[in-house]
């Protein structure tokens, strides 16, 4: 079975708290976010559609714009330091992903570090890092929407 681990870092200029209110208001994605669009709770435990309340075993629902297709992740953790989610591509030894996005508090919690990634598994995971550009890629995407959480924890009055 492939493995495929991918992991990005930004030091953002605003506490950890700040940056995880920007991921979670799913209301202003369509703004900003370069990965998803659409994003909603799918099925909540607890019937809510705050995500904030987010719990292991919730169910949302994305429409992934490199992949041009809606998916349902499964909410993994959702803690003041980590926010992920698994998706599943058919069956879990197929294609699988945790998606992660961790909040490190530095200089007395003033910044913060952001780690975003994806653990890949499953055995299409050779020929997707071979697929337009694939771990390359992944790697970019990732980047590119970690700075733009960045900009927006940076310059906002949330």
């Amino acid at each position: 079975m492939g493995r495929l681990f991918v992991n990005t870092e930004v030091e953002i200029n605003a506490p950890p708290s700040k940056v995880r209110e920007i991921l979670l208001d799913f209301k202003t994605y369509n703004d900003w976010n370069t990965l998803i669009r659409d994003p909603k709770i799918e099925k909540s435990s607890s019937n809510s559609q705050d995500p904030f309340k987010l719990i292991k075993g919730d169910v949302l629902k994305f429409f992934f714009i490199p992949l041009n297709g809606t998916g349902y992740p499964v909410v993994e953790t959702n803690t003041e330091q980590e926010f992920s989610w698994l998706g599943v591509g058919g069956h879990r030894l197929i294609f699988s992903g945790l998606h992660f996005f961790k909040f490190k508090s530095i200089d007395d919690g003033k910044k913060t570090i952001l780690v975003h990634g994806e653990d890949f598994t499953g055995l299409l995971v050779g020929p997707f890092k071979w697929f337009k550009g694939g771990e390359k890629e992944v790697e970019k995407g990732y980047t590119q929407l970690s700075n733009v959480i960045k900009q927006r924890a940076e310059t906002s009055n949330l």
